[in-house]
């Protein structure tokens, strides 16, 4: 996954976007850009396994269109930073 902040990226004004809609299981070529409307907490999670971390969040695009996303254990320490609620992010191959 690769997200792009509005404050870090002035690509976003250039890129093609595909509506959150528009996403499927299968795709793998894609880029959205959506608002961040909530950020949960970091949880910790243990099971038989493994055990590690997780971070929810969810996205809103322009058409209105809502989607969650869970970021595991490396990815909560990548993007964490980055991601900020109430911000326009670039998100692009989620996988």
């Amino acid at each position: 996954m690769n997200v792009k902040s509005e404050v870090r990226s002035s690509e976003m004004k250039r890129k093609n976007y595909r509506p959150i809609r528009s996403l499927t299981l299968f795709g793998t070529d894609w880029t959205i850009k959506a608002r961040i409307t909530m950020k949960g907490e970091i949880k910790h999670w243990k099971n038989q396994r493994g055990e590690g971390y997780l971070l929810p969040f969810e996205l809103i695009d322009e058409d209105g269109v809502q989607i969650c996303a869970t970021l595991f254990n490396d990815a909560v320490d990548k993007f964490n930073p980055i991601l900020q609620q109430d911000k326009v992010n670039g998100v692009e191959k989620l996988a």
